[in-house]
């Protein structure tokens, strides 16, 4: 009799840890959510004002460009950067051009960390983040909110793609830059008239001296925001489903 009363006694606290997982599961969904943690992380500190056509993400004196911009795993963590969502991005503009630039698209993807120049324009993953029908440029740091923000994996290189189709064309942007090693060129694309310039696949290309600018740029990344329960009991659901201690 007693033995089976100890089984019995057994076999329900064993089952707790299992309840009470479930349980922080579904509190979890309605839990309150911490603010997630953002900061601003500039990558490049060269002051130059370029508004060379294929280098300024603005190439107004033709009317149509598509540049793509690598941001190297290294330098984000150098910064202080980590995993986490993009939620704007920011060229600073130098100097204005014209005419406004329209049908923008800003787009992410990225490459791996080993990738140390490009001499290409890179397709595969490609995700519009950003879209305007015109632009109206400021001097100084203009601020694109990305539609979604883009979760970067803290692993790889971040390509960013600036194109834009106008059906007239008068002079270039400037925009501040730094100048990279001859064997880091970060700065690859296409600029021409009467194109499609967010599919433009050839066309005039900068030079390859010119192309070890690339525009400084500041990432806002925030940390995932995990949420928060209940302080009661031996057992907490974090972000991820993980049960510390369980």
């Amino acid at each position: 009799m007693n033995d089976t009363k100890t089984r019995k006694k057994f076999n329900r606290s064993t089952r707790w840890p299992s309840r009470l997982v479930a349980i922080a599961m579904m509190l979890c969904a309605g839990a309150t959510v911490q603010n997630a943690s953002a900061a601003i992380y500039q990558i490049g500190a060269g002051t130059s004002s370029i508004n060379t056509a294929g280098i300024t993400p603005f190439t107004s004196l033709y009317e149509d460009n598509r540049i793509q911009y690598m941001y190297t795993r290294a330098e984000l963590l150098a910064a202080g950067a980590s995993t986490g969502n993009i939620n704007s991005l920011a060229f600073n503009i130098t100097a204005l051009g014209g005419p406004s630039p329209e049908n923008v698209n800003i787009k992410i993807t990225t490459v791996p960390s080993t990738t140390t120049t490009i001499t290409a324009l890179t397709v595969a993953g490609l995700t519009t983040v950003y879209s305007a029908a015109t632009l109206t440029p400021t001097t100084g740091w203009n601020t694109y909110t990305l539609s979604t923000a883009y979760v970067w994996d803290g692993n790889s290189n971040i390509i960013v793609e600036v194109c834009r189709d106008n059906s007239g064309w008068s002079s270039n942007y400037g925009v501040q830059c730094t100048q990279l090693a001859a064997a880091n060129r970060s700065t690859y694309g296409f600029y021409d008239d009467q194109v499609a310039g967010c599919t433009i696949t050839s066309g005039n290309v900068a030079s390859a001296a010119n192309r070890r600018y690339r525009p400084n740029i500041r990432f806002d990344i925030s940390q995932p925001a995990p949420c928060v329960l209940p302080t009661t009991g031996p057992y907490t659901m974090c972000q991820g489903g993980t049960v510390p201690g369980g």
